[in-house]
């Protein structure tokens, strides 16, 4: 009998691209408030946007009224994701010019990347309704009705802004994404294609045209699209990570290492790569390296389950079940709603003899996701090991159903079934488990003299 063992990935968004309005352009003598408010937009523009801050704020206090210099200052906190404070730059825009639909729409983005979507629509309604033919705005409310769970809003939206610039790249690639979130996988592709029939050199589309790929199980071609991305922006850290992804599912241990590695390097905060290098070092059996990396991405977000989940995972696999089931309890408590942690701590359980618990956690993972096949098969392992085999064939049953190919389950029920001197089942159930793969139902049939 064995069990089924779970590594959770979590969720990793395609990248998006919301259209802020650019700086107000003007020039004016070097030391005049607009000289200076100058001088900050050229700063902007070569990249430098936390010098640029400095100058349009020397501007404000010059010329408390000045708008543009208020709008450049805001655009700038934004570039730099300093959002509370765009907002509040903002603000003093609209409460000097209320009529400005684009730094509604700018306002809008900055809440939208603080999650607040609700605000976002708000302001992007605002900027709709004093310029309604605006597309920027109508393809950035797509994306914030996405978020906020109103993807019939979205794609009405998404329609429009192509509707009123029918070369708008970004409106493609969002309505794209928008086809990916719920599955229409190959009206997604079209998208991006479309992207990129109108700017080849657009990565954005490259990344999410080969995330969906990958969603198709194209990996090849997905692998190919993260490449050109990588092309196109060498430090496109999400896509070094997204091609370690690929990698991994394809058996690559050791490109998808190399390609979590160069996002890390990229972006030394993102946990999620270091989450992922670290399974991948624990299918390799490096143990040691990959806490190391469950360690540094739970020391850079304390709050990310998927690391305490895959750290637990690699302490059961080093037969810490205690510390796994530490880490489980961990994830679960961060995320009550993690299907897989729970599976996971009940095997732990199962291991130490805590059946009870074991089932209990069973339990709770497919109340959460009811076509969960591991967990199904987990909980029918311990049935088996309690000795309540009837209830052990049910569980391998449902997690067939779930699964038709799941050669772990045929194998466990075949043990059950042997238990009860079922052997006619037992032996059917070996050769389906043979037939999917599973290396001890071929070894019990040769043992069996059976063909």
């Amino acid at each position: 009998m064995r069990p089924g063992m779970a590594r959770s990935t979590g969720t990793c968004f395609i990248c998006l691209f919301l259209l802020l309005a650019p700086l107000c352009v003007v020039s004016f003598a070097a030391d005049s408030p607009d000289g200076i408010n100058d001088k900050g937009r050229a700063l902007a523009k070569s990249g430098k946007c936390s010098d640029a801050i400095g100058e349009f704020s020397r501007a404000i206090k010059a010329n408390p009224a000045f708008v543009e210099a208020w709008y450049n200052r805001g655009y700038c906190q934004a570039e730099i994701g300093n959002w509370t404070d765009a907002i509040k730059d903002y603000n003093h825009v609209i409460e000097l010019d209320p009529t400005d639909a684009l730094t509604y729409n700018n306002r809008g983005h900055a809440y939208y990347s603080l999650e607040n979507y609700e605000q976002a629509i708000k302001d992007y309604n605002k900027a709709i309704e004093l310029k309604p033919d605006l597309a920027t705005a109508y393809s950035n409310r797509g994306l914030a009705y996405d978020w906020a769970g109103k993807p019939e809003l979205a794609i009405r939206d998404y329609n429009k802004a192509i509707e009123l610039n029918p070369s708008y790249t970004t409106a493609y690639n969002n309505r794209g994404y928008h086809y990916d979130t719920i599955g229409q996988f190959e009206r997604a592709i079209a998208d991006f294609d479309k992207a990129l029939s109108l700017n080849p050199s657009y990565a954005i589309a490259y990344y999410n045209r080969g995330y969906t790929y990958h969603n198709l199980g194209k990996y090849e071609q997905a692998i190919k699209d993260y490449t050109s991305a990588i092309k196109i922006n060498p430090k496109y850290a999400s896509a070094y990570f997204r091609r370690g992804i690929t990698q991994n599912v394809l058996g690559d241990k050791v490109s998808a290492i190399a390609n979590y590695t160069s996002a890390i390097e990229i972006d030394p905060s993102y946990a999620t790569a270091y989450t992922y290098r670290g399974l991948a070092y624990d299918s390799q059996g490096k143990y040691t390296e990959a806490l190391k990396d469950q360690d540094k991405a739970i020391a850079i977000n304390p709050k990310l389950a998927l690391a305490y989940n895959n750290r637990g995972f690699t302490h059961f696999n080093m037969e810490n079940y205690r510390a796994a089931i530490d880490d489980y309890t961990k994830a679960v408590t961060l995320n009550p709603e993690y299907a897989v942690a729970f599976s996971n701590r009940g095997y732990a359980h199962d291991k130490l003899g805590y059946y009870p618990l074991a089932l209990k956690d069973y339990g709770r993972a497919i109340e959460l996701d009811h076509g969960y096949a591991t967990a199904y098969n987990n909980r029918g392992f311990t049935h088996f090991n309690m000795g309540n085999y009837h209830e052990s064939i049910a569980d391998y049953t449902k997690a067939i159903q779930l699964r038709p190919g799941y050669a772990l389950a045929y194998y466990n029920r075949a043990v059950a079934h042997s238990k009860l001197a079922q052997m006619d089942d037992a032996i059917s159930d070996l050769k389906q488990a043979a037939k999917f793969g599973d290396k001890d139902a071929e070894d019990a049939l040769k043992q069996l003299n059976i063909k």
